[in-house]
This record gives C-alpha cells, structure tokens and sequence, in this order.
C-alpha cells in the first residue's frame, strides 16, 4: 500500500464547524493538510480534482424545510466511488435512530465509514482519536475497525 495522503478533506455548512474543524486539525502534530468545503457542489468538485486521506463531511449539507437531509452521504457515495477504501466520517447532530440508518447505509462500502454524534462532550476527543487513528494504522486494522 502506498503512503496515504494526510489531506483531509472538512465538509460542514456552517462555517463555525468547518473553520472550528480545520484549526483543530491543521494545528495537530499530526502534519495534516485541511481543506474545506461549504456545500455538496464544491465537496463534489474537490473530491474530483484532489486525493484525500479523509474526509469529515456533515449529514445535512443542503437542509430542506420539512424534509431530513441526508446529502451528506452523496460525499460519501462519490468518495468511495473513486477512491475506494477511503475512510470518512460522517457527522450528525440527529438521534440514535438516525445514526443507525446512516451506519446501515454506509456499510455497503469495504471501507472505514464511522458516524460521530455532532453535539457529544467527547465530540473533539472522538473526533482527534479517529484521525490519528485512520493515519496510524494499517489498511487491514482500518477495515476491521469500520462499522
């Protein structure tokens, strides 16, 4: 396996998350490069022109009054789509059920997929945990830590 790229890519709508996420992360001692998206438009542009370690995307990406959203996982669809294997963290604020769904979902991919509660005390901690680990371990101890 060729060395991974420690760029990660920060996908969230609220500027507060993304820019919150991006100083945490590129302030790290891990040497990562962040870059960031606001929308699922410009997360699907850069997933097309840049390799990425990783990507943190927010489930609701395009919120819909009256409707739950859900795009969040088109970035995840895409990413695996070409870059198989490629880990990602989805993001969400919604309940336990909803969580499931997501896992569900994402399970179809032999990749390390993980869903982080959003609004937890330990979000940051779980957060800084889960990226280290993705760019500390190899590829076989990824795919058996995925959901």
């Amino acid at each position: 396996m060729t060395a991974m790229s420690k760029t990660i890519l920060v996908v969230d709508d609220r500027s507060n998350w993304r820019e919150l996420l991006k100083a945490v992360f590129a302030s790290s001692e891990g040497g990562y490069i962040v870059q960031t998206a606001d929308s699922l438009a410009e997360a699907m542009g850069m997933l097309d022109k840049h390799d990425f370690g990783l990507v943190i995307t927010n489930l609701g990406l395009e919120p819909v009054r009256g409707s739950f959203d859900r795009s969040g996982l088109r970035v995840v669809d895409k990413l695996q789509q070409l870059a198989p294997g490629t880990p990602c963290i989805v993001l969400t604020a919604f309940d336990e059920t909803i969580r499931e769904q997501v896992e569900n979902y994402c399970a179809r991919y032999n990749a390390p997929i993980w869903v982080v509660w959003k609004w937890g005390s330990t979000v940051y901690k779980d957060l800084k945990d889960k990226v280290r680990f993705v760019f500390e371990e190899s590829s076989e101890d990824l795919l058996s830590a995925s959901i």
